[in-house]
């Protein structure tokens, strides 16, 4: 075996990842799992002297149901948001599809009577939707 087989390249900690070592246990909330430097009130987060991270939240989007002319503008929203970005920037997307169950659905799209004048037009948009 050479002297280079033997020797281990050895690998600069970050202070999370150190503190963590140095209980001997593993980490206690995502703020000690993901070592960071420093993050803005908006939700920027650097990560290191060189990325930035930047978590969004959206919602869903039928373009499948919709008309042509709001397909159009979904397509050429979404080019001008990828344009936006320099060649010389690294972009990584994830994205996470949840499914979400038809009572959970229904919950979120139903209107409880309140009691005034428009109680009849909440019941018709119920019967729309089939309850």
């Amino acid at each position: 075996m050479s002297k280079a087989d033997n020797t281990q390249k050895k690998v600069k900690l970050t202070k999370a990842e150190k503190k963590v070592n140095k209980r001997g246990k593993g980490p206690y909330s995502a703020q000690e799992t993901i070592p960071y430097q420093r993050m803005w009130p908006d939700g920027v987060c650097l990560t290191d002297d060189h990325h930035y991270t930047k978590t969004v939240r959206f919602q869903d989007v039928n373009y499948q149901l919709a008309q042509n002319e709001d397909k159009t503008a979904i397509f050429e929203g979404w080019c001008d948001f990828l344009n936006y970005f320099d060649p010389s920037i690294s972009v990584q997307f994830s994205f996470l599809n949840l499914a979400i169950g038809m009572e959970s659905f229904e919950q979120s799209v139903f209107i409880p009577p309140q009691g005034d004048d428009f109680d009849s037009i909440r019941e018709e948009y119920a019967m729309m939707l089939g309850e």
